[in-house]
């Protein structure tokens, strides 16, 4: 049955969880004389680089060793390490050891395992130091070599070095060796060192042992427990986790407003879209903003309550580093400085559901067609003032500040690929996986094929109950099976049902959805004659914030304004209502 595979599908989510690590994959690569685009590097040479590489903390020696993002020209230079996975590069000088100065054009390349670094390639640089381009040079095997190329060769990058090979001497073609970068074992709190090294302004040193928050991600969360074994195929559990943000002004920025920032800035090349996203240089006066971080940065802007698309960038931003890992956000002040703001990053239920809350408080705030008139003003107003005051009552003490599971947010059906038996055969759009409250794994809403404010009283949601109910039980048979929690997942599903915090939860996460949810579900559970009278929205309205009535307006007119600009735009023709 249809019901039965998405059991399957949002159990299995929960199991991500607590899957066990990948077994170790690593293989060191030897060392050896590599061939790059104009010639070939001695062994000798390579491996004082690495030594150096090795020794030194990032940024030692001029700028080197130096963060390496793994891209040229947004391809990847070494295409067998795995996304995600932080590298370093040294100067490789021919017959010497780099010291300063002109680092020329090759590199050694490192990972940044155990504080020191395993070897990962050479590579050589063309162009300019930024926006130059990176060619990945490959390993020669069974060095035998012509007599006239090996005296070209040494002559061209050994031209001291007294072991030149005889004339007599042959060497073979050059064979490359493609597999010189395998995975490398991490340990939590090796992890940790390796983040502490090359990024010490970061906030997020959490041990391995403590439990995870509430972290949104676009793919970048996991869990840790002491002991386990994390390669860099999965995501580090120590990168920067996206929360909500707090600035100077006093403004606190949703998690919802940075995430879709950073979103657009890994979606985008630089300049690609009104000059965003831009290299930042990481300096405001003569200090840095994001304090410890060497990487190449770069800045998008973030909007409250939307998405820059061009025009007015506003003052707050979020930065990433050139492998589209999220550094932080940060505020424009006068005169082109910049102060960087606080990410918040949830320990409690409670305040991950207010930031959502915030969310849509933003959208009544900054979205031109929020509100349609004044008695759809007090609606929404009223609506969400009741949903902050009911917050209590929908949420488990017991599971105020965990566990947290790796949740799929955007799993529907659209996103998920079965075979004529319904066997599922994939599951697309990840990037909206987050590590939620355990009470947040709810029931997908979708199972009678309605949407979440189409499922009214009536036939109809007794038909939805149904389907919750046999949902339910087949996840409880699964998980019995399965046993990979020491609590009943199903068990909390059942008692947010009875108790309607599903219902709770949905209309928090429904941008649209929230009034109607509210009041079909919520408000009617507590006194079904304030749903068909107007008096509980004119009373409790007002509350939403100071000057209610006023904003209610205000926004009534900019309705009329934001139409007016559509007839602008579009033709003079009749605009639909919005």
């Amino acid at each position: 049955m249809l019901f039965d595979m998405k059991s399957i599908v949002l159990y299995g989510l929960m199991a991500l969880a607590h899957a066990s690590p990948l077994p170790e994959l690593s293989k060191r690569a030897k060392l050896g004389d590599f061939q790059c685009p104009d010639g070939t590097l001695s062994e000798k040479d390579i491996r004082e680089a690495l030594h150096e590489c090795r020794r030194l903390n990032d940024g030692s020696i001029g700028k080197y060793p130096a963060y390496f993002g793994n891209k040229s020209n947004n391809q990847k230079v070494f295409g067998n390490i795995p996304d995600g996975t932080d590298l370093r590069e040294f100067p490789i000088i021919v017959d010497g050891v780099y010291s300063g100065g002109e680092p020329g054009p090759y590199r050694v390349v490192t990972d940044y395992k155990d504080n020191r670094g395993d070897f990962r390639g050479v590579m050589q640089h063309t162009g300019a130091t930024v926006g130059g381009a990176y060619t990945a040079c490959t390993r020669v095997t069974k060095s035998k070599r012509e007599a006239g190329k090996d005296k070209d060769e040494k002559n061209k990058h050994d031209k001291d070095k007294g072991d030149k090979k005889s004339g007599n001497e042959e060497r073979s073609i050059q064979e490359t060796e493609t597999d010189l970068n395998d995975l490398t074992k991490r340990e939590p709190k090796k992890d940790k060192d390796d983040k502490n090294k090359h990024d010490k302004g970061k906030d997020d040193k959490k041990g391995g042992n403590e439990e995870r928050s509430v972290q949104e991600t676009e793919t970048e969360i996991e869990e840790e427990s002491t002991g386990h074994i994390v390669s860099d195929l999965t995501t580090r559990g120590k990168k920067k986790k996206i929360g909500s943000a707090t600035c100077t002004d006093g403004v606190t920025l949703s998690q919802d407003d940075v995430a879709n920032a950073f979103k657009e800035c890994k979606k985008w090349d630089d300049y690609g879209r009104g000059g965003y996203p831009h290299k930042f240089g990481n300096k405001s006066g003569n200090s840095q903003v994001f304090e410890g971080v060497t990487k190449d940065l770069r800045e998008y802007p973030i909007i409250q309550g939307g998405t820059w698309t061009g025009g007015e960038p506003g003052k707050y931003r979020v930065v990433t580093d050139y492998s589209d890992n999220f550094v932080g956000v940060m505020i424009e002040n006068a005169g082109a400085s910049f102060s960087r703001c606080t990410v918040n990053i949830y320990q409690a239920v409670e305040s991950y559901l207010l930031d959502l809350l915030q969310c849509h408080d933003n959208r009544i705030y900054y979205q031109p067609n929020a509100i349609h008139d004044t008695e759809d003003g007090q609606e929404q107003l009223a609506a969400l003032t009741m949903m902050r005051a009911l917050l209590p009552q929908f949420i488990s003490r017991a599971h105020r500040h965990g566990p947290f599971r790796l949740t799929l947010a955007d799993l529907q059906p659209g996103n998920i690929f079965v075979d004529e038996e319904w066997h599922i055969t994939g599951i697309i759009d990840l990037e909206f996986a987050a590590v939620l409250p355990v009470e947040l794994q709810t029931p997908v809403y979708w199972l009678t094929g309605r949407t979440i404010d189409d499922i009214e009283h009536g036939e109809r949601l007794e038909i939805f109950e149904t389907r919750i109910n046999e949902y339910i039980s087949a996840f409880e048979e699964q998980e019995k099976k399965d046993k990979f929690s020491d609590f009943s997942h199903a068990q909390i599903m059942r008692r947010c049902w009875n108790k309607g915090s599903f219902w709770y939860f949905q209309a928090v996460n429904s941008p649209k959805g929230l009034l109607h949810v509210f009041r079909e579900h919520i408000q009617r559970k507590y006194c079904e004659e304030h749903c068909r009278k107007r008096v509980f929205d004119e009373t409790v309205s007002p509350y939403w914030c100071e000057g209610a009535e006023s904003l209610i307006q205000r926004k009534v007119e900019e309705h009329s304004d934001y139409k007016n600009q559509l007839k602008e735009r579009f033709g003079q023709g009749q605009v639909a209502p919005s």
